[in-house]
Formats: structure tokens, sequence, C-alpha cells
């Protein structure tokens, strides 16, 4: 009777027969990461908790993001036409003779005088405080003005009329071919203005917008010392006649300091500064917000952990390594985390279809909003570098995990004989 010989390469071959997965039980999707996951949603509370702050915080910046996107392609695609012209001077009072001499150098189909202030409009018994606006024939140099009727603006703008935006039919009560009283004259209502190419830049203006012909200001007598009246001159022209005006308009104003000189690429609207301020404002609100959700997403990810701690246990006393314990942990997280991310784009894409209409009383009509693609990648590298800044702190614990904690709570001794300078990372908190 002979006896068989086991060497170890045969064990092995045994082994790999019998448990073919063997070698790839710790590598890529493992039991211990399927079960983890497992528990992570059959706890629903946890993925629950964790998405809604995260999409919450992330929908509202990438809707914040896209719509200051939005709105700063559309100041480079109509500048020219949100300003009114190439150079534009500024006045709170009238023109000097040395500054309207200059500026009839230029064709008066190149120029715009333009005259802007408050005033109230009497129809019948009904009063309004309204947004004037008396411009020149040439008015406007870029864009389009388009009225209801469909009508050219300069066919039904005449001396004796004026055309209206329809809140000021609406709240005096009038319609199209009805008397309104303007200081001491009296203006037929001609047609509706509907969209005015340079309206942003009085955004903020009370009332709604009155536009009358420049001729028709003398007969209102409200153009006096003491009236508060906004004084504009818009200029177009080649880059060299605007080169020209702009050095001899500057020579000239160095005696009046209070008239303002800008040019198309410098000069400021109400939609400028609410990109710059409110929208700016609105979004570093937004990123404390999301920083204060990154609190609760650390609770959430340490009280998982914490109920974990027996499976971690067990992980590692069947050898698998902390590395690919915690590596489990982050690929839960980010897989989460993407969820969280596509959940924000939907609700980002709702948030600004209903706001679109509340959005136009203080931005352009014809601003489009949609979600900028940078403004999304900009949201999905938030949220990552977020989760993954969270997840190193919340799974700090792991590393104080032994099989020991399956007897006893070792684990929680360790950490508090730890020196302060390892219990209290400063470098993390730095970057946090």
């Amino acid at each position: 009777m002979t006896k068989a010989t086991i060497t170890k390469s045969d064990t092995a071959i045994n082994n790999k027969a019998t448990n073919p997965k063997g070698n790839r039980f710790f590598s890529g999707q493992t039991l211990g990461s399927q079960a983890l996951s497992r528990s992570w949603w059959q706890r629903w509370i946890y993925p629950v908790l964790f998405l809604l702050t995260l999409t919450l915080s992330l929908a509202t910046y990438l809707t914040l993001d896209s719509v200051q996107q939005s709105v700063d392609r559309y100041i480079n695609d109509n500048q020219r036409a949100l300003v009114g012209g190439d150079l534009i001077l500024n006045s709170k009072q009238d023109w000097p003779s040395e500054v309207l001499t200059q500026v009839e150098t230029i064709p008066d189909t190149q120029t715009v005088y333009d005259y802007q202030f408050s005033a109230m409009l009497v129809n019948d018994e009904q009063t309004l405080l309204a947004s004037i606006k008396a411009v020149s024939p040439s008015y406007p140099l870029y864009g389009t003005a388009e009225l209801a009727s469909g009508q050219p603006l300069w066919e039904q703008l005449t001396s004796d009329s004026v055309i209206v935006a329809p809140e000021v039919l609406s709240s005096l009560q009038a319609n199209v071919g009805d008397h309104i009283t303007i200081g001491d004259a009296q203006f037929t209502i001609s047609d509706v203005l509907t969209k005015e190419p340079d309206r942003p830049l009085t955004t903020f203006g009370f009332g709604g917008r009155v536009l009358m012909h420049q001729d028709s200001l003398a007969a209102t007598n409200l153009l006096g010392q003491r009236s508060r009246i906004n004084y504009r001159i818009e200029m177009a022209g080649d880059p060299e006649l605007i080169t020209t005006q702009r050095d001899k308009l500057t020579d000239i104003l160095t005696n009046y300091p209070d008239i303002e000189l800008s040019d198309a690429e410098s000069a400021d609207t109400s939609v400028s500064r609410i990109s710059d301020n409110v929208l700016m404002f609105l979004k570093l609100l937004v990123i404390a917000v999301l920083l204060l959700s990154a609190v609760a997403m650390y609770g959430v990810i340490s009280a998982f952990v914490s109920k974990q701690q027996s499976n971690n246990a067990i992980r590692l006393a069947l050898g698998e390594p902390l590395g690919s314990l915690k590596r489990s942990y982050y690929q839960l997280l980010i897989v989460t985390t993407a969820i969280a991310c596509v959940a924000a784009i939907i609700l980002s894409l709702g948030l600004l279809k209903i706001g679109q209409p509340y959005l136009v009383a203080i931005l352009p009509a014809d601003v489009g909003l949609s979600i900028n693609p940078i403004s999304a990648i900009k949201t999905i590298v938030i949220a990552l570098v977020l989760t993954l800044l969270i997840a190193q702190r919340g799974l700090s614990a792991l590393n104080t995990t032994k099989p020991a904690t399956l007897l006893n709570q070792g684990a929680s001794t360790q950490t508090q004989n730890l020196p302060w300078y390892r219990r209290v990372p400063l470098l993390w908190y730095g970057l946090v």
C-alpha cells in the first residue's frame, strides 16, 4: 500500500478548483462591499438624509450658477444694445455747450439724446407714478424696440402721442387711444411697448415705462433746474470715430467732473450688476449652506460607520486589508453622490422652469435660462471633492477598528489614548 504525497502546488490547485473566485474575494465587488452596499440601502434613513442634504444644496448652487452664466452670455452678446451705443455720456444736469458742440460733429443718425425721469400719469381719476423716457428719432442705435401692433416705432411715436408698457395700461385701466396727462401736456396712447433693447438699464426704476418724443418735453414743463432728470447721449460709429470722440470728450470733461463718459465694454448696466453682485452674493450664501450640509453628511457617515462596527471587525478578522475596507465605503459614497448630482440637475431644471416668470422682473425676458454645461461640471466637482473630504474624516474611525472589537470596545479605548494631535487633525480642518 502506497501513500499519496500531496505537494503544496497540488493543494493550491485543489483550493483554486474548489473556490475559483477565492483569489478575487477582496478585489473589485467583494462580498464585503456587496454586504456594505446592501446594508446602506436597507437602512434607508442614511442614504435618504445624505441625498437630501447634498441634492438640495447642489441644485440651488447649480441653478444660481446657470442663471449667472446665462446672464453673462446675454451681456456679451447684447452689450451694445443694453448700453445703447458705442460711447455714452451721462449727466444729472443739462449739457454744457462745449459737450453739445463736440457731439454735433457726429451725424444725427448716429446720435441719440435720452432723457429719463419719473412723473405722475393722470387718466380720468386714475394716477400712476411712471418712468418717462424721451428720446430723439435715431433711437435705438442698436437692437429693436417692438410694439404690440407690429408697426415701426417712429410711425407710432409722434410729438402728441406716447407709447406705454403693458403694466401702465392695466394700472391706469386705460386702452390704446385714450388720453393721459403728463405734467402740463396731454398725450394720446398710440401703442404698447413690448420690448425695449436698453430696458435693463432701468430695471429698478419706479413704475412702468412711458416712451415719448424728445420734442414733447417742453410742453410738459417738467424740465427745470430742480428736476431729477438723467441726461444721456448715446453715440455709435466705427472704432476710429469712437476713439477720436472719446479722446476729445475726455479733454473737454476735465472741466466737468460730474459728467460720466463710458463705452460699450466698460458701461455698467443693471443686468451686469445683478450678475456681479446679486447672483454672486446668493451663490456665496448657497456655498455657506453647502458647508452646513457637509456637517450633516459627516453625521450620516459617522453614524453609519458606527452601525457597521461589528461587520467591519469581521471583515478585518477574515483578512481583508484596511485599504480595501475603506475603498468599499468610498465607492458606495461616490455612487450615492453621483445619484445626488443627477437628482440635483433634474431639480435645477425644475427650478429654472418655475423661476423663469419671476426673474423677468429683474432680467430681460429674452435671456435663455438653461443648465450650463460648465455649471454642471463645477457642481459635480464640488460634490465629489466635498464627499471625499467628509468621507476621509468620517472613515477615520476605521483606523482604530480591530477584530477585538467583536469582544470588547477596545477601539474606543485606543482612540481615547491617542495624543491630541492625532485626535485633532488640523490639516484636515484647514483643507475644509
